[in-house]
């Protein structure tokens, strides 16, 4: 089938071009002239080739079409031919998501490979196959374009185009999680991974076709959203990524929030940060569940926490709830 999708062909005329491109990419003086010698023949790809291969030129130029050093464009297209001179075979999407893993990785510096990185994946975006591939393109993607270092930027696209291009395994919700909490530990500072982490619950929280995950996503959202110390937010943040991963959604509402709670109390840099957090888990609690003990216990912690003065105190409230939900049958 030669097409958007999945291809088992490749066209001749793009093998023999793609060849010829290298040879004469090859035998250039500068990566200068090798990028202009590689942009006529992905040109001509665009015209001559399938339409699989028509789709591997046009993002491949699109990406090396911004303003980059000459030696990043070069290596990308070389990239790009490599693999059209082979025969391509398998999703476009997971084909475009292995060239721009690949050429980003061959950039120059983070800078060159974030900018390759976003275009690369809005290709695999427009391409995708099914709509797991399409969440994580787009979530990687709003990741990425945050303001962040371009070294936590680039990580966050990579992450996305190496998670497409092995073949997604698994629900969608755990999937894009993963690549969240991978994302997340490749960022350079704890703000960085605090706004990654961010984008992640919210694109999990507009994907995931899982109550409990968008529950929990959701109240994680509203926990970490608050002023706290960017570690305080990173850590309750991962909390919630790891626990759709690892499937503890499955269970009640008011248990696996109880749990959230207990682990963003504990990864708090201090007791305000912990008390505050709490706060938003209850109300989640308190809106989401079905069990009228635990929804009276929550309002009741709610309450009590916020009497006392000292911020220890009510956290340890807090804690007190939380544990008494777990427990209740």
């Amino acid at each position: 089938m030669d097409g958007i999708g999945r291809v088992s062909s490749y066209s001749g005329v793009t093998q023999t071009l793609a060849k010829t491109a290298l040879q004469s990419m090859g035998q250039t003086d500068d990566f200068s002239s090798g990028r202009q010698v590689a942009d006529r023949f992905l040109s001509s790809i665009q015209q001559e080739g399938t339409q699989a291969e028509k789709q591997i030129a046009y993002w491949t130029q699109k990406a090396v079409g911004q303003r980059l050093d000459n030696r990043s464009a070069y290596h990308a297209q070389q990239v790009a031919l490599q693999v059209l001179s082979g025969g391509i075979s398998g999703p476009v999407s997971c084909v475009l998501a292995n060239i721009g893993e690949q050429a980003i990785h061959k950039a120059e510096d983070f800078e060159d490979g974030r900018n390759m990185g976003k275009v690369f994946l809005q290709g695999v975006r427009d391409n995708a196959g099914t709509n797991t591939e399409k969440a994580v393109a787009q979530t990687s993607i709003n990741a990425g374009s945050n303001r962040l270092s371009n070294e936590s930027g680039f990580h966050a696209y990579s992450t996305g185009l190496k998670t497409i291009a092995g073949g997604i395994q698994g629900p969608l919700g755990a999937v894009l999680a993963q690549v969240g909490d991978q994302a997340f530990g490749k960022a350079t500072d704890w703000e960085d991974g605090r706004t990654i982490g961010r984008s992640y619950l919210q694109g999990i929280r507009d994907n995931t076709s899982d109550q409990n995950e968008r529950i929990l996503s959701q109240v994680a959202l509203d926990t970490t959203g608050q002023r706290l110390a960017n570690k305080s937010a990173g850590e309750a943040q991962r909390a919630a990524l790891r626990m759709i991963s690892d499937g503890e959604t499955r269970q009640p509402a008011d248990k696996m929030l109880a749990r959230y709670g207990q682990k963003a109390h504990n990864k708090a840099e201090d007791w305000e940060d912990s008390r505050n957090m709490g706060y938003q888990v209850l109300k989640g609690i308190i809106n989401n569940t079905d069990n009228p003990v635990s929804r009276v216990i929550a309002e009741t912690t709610l309450k009590s926490s916020s009497d006392y003065n000292y911020n220890n105190d009510g956290a340890q409230i807090q804690q007190n709830g939380f544990k008494s939900i777990l427990d209740t049958p």
